[in-house]
């Protein structure tokens, strides 16, 4: 697994950095100064189940120098499965949101600082089933794109306010 750049005019990609700590880097955001990348792992770390018949895929956010450079596991998000990610500003610092699953197995839309010192989760549970992307308005309303968003089983778009999930388109295909 690796993190490349490319010039918005195109040309050759520049590494940015490859392997080690990385296993499966899933989605990727630019702080708002343009010097750091948050990049979740959807598999950064794996461990062995009692049995030792399955893998639990537990995965991390790291963040990097957006020049290049070894990635830096952001601690709150560890063992969350990490998905999306979405980077906003509130009262001047940058937070980022992203879905993965509770402690519990639930699907999850979490709120974590950029430094990843600690992460609240802002929704668990139903309707949510498989939430891989996330943004978030002005305003604060989170919207998921879930591929089986309940009850339906089938794709959707889950808006989250107030502490309440809606699904508010279903049937997509995503």
């Amino acid at each position: 697994p690796a993190v490349f750049s490319v010039d918005m005019a195109g040309g050759a990609p520049t590494k940015l950095h490859s392997g080690a700590p990385l296993q499966a880097p899933f989605n990727l955001v630019t702080s708002f100064d343009g010097n750091t990348l948050f990049l979740s792992d959807v598999s950064g770390e794996t461990d062995a189940t009692e049995d030792d018949d399955a893998i639990l895929m537990r995965g991390r956010i790291f963040s990097m120098p957006s020049a290049g450079g070894t990635p830096t596991s952001l601690s709150a998000s560890e063992n969350a499965s990490p998905r999306s990610i979405a980077l906003v500003q509130e009262n001047g610092a940058d937070v980022l949101y992203f879905t993965g699953l509770d402690a519990s197995g639930a699907p999850a839309v979490f709120r974590m600082g950029a430094d990843g010192a600690s992460k609240t989760t802002v929704f668990a549970g139903a309707p949510l089933s498989d939430p891989s992307g996330v943004a978030v308005a002005s305003n604060g309303t989170i919207y998921v794109a879930d591929s089986e968003a309940l009850p339906s089983r089938s794709g959707g778009v889950v808006r989250i306010e107030n502490g309440n999930a809606t699904v508010i388109v279903s049937d997509l295909s995503l």
